[in-house]
């Protein structure tokens, strides 16, 4: 039964990144936003 990867991704992202991602995304502006609707707004 396999239990997952073995290896970690080469493009992990740090811990630091991890957390100012979620802080961006639940931030007050796209609380009612999919993360399909907040990439276009944050690449602009």
């Amino acid at each position: 039964m396999r239990c997952g990867p073995r290896t970690e991704p080469a493009n992990k992202l740090t811990e630091a990144e991890r957390r100012r991602a979620l802080e961006v995304v639940n931030a007050p502006e796209f609380l009612d936003k999919s993360p399909n609707q907040i990439v276009p707004i944050l690449a602009e």
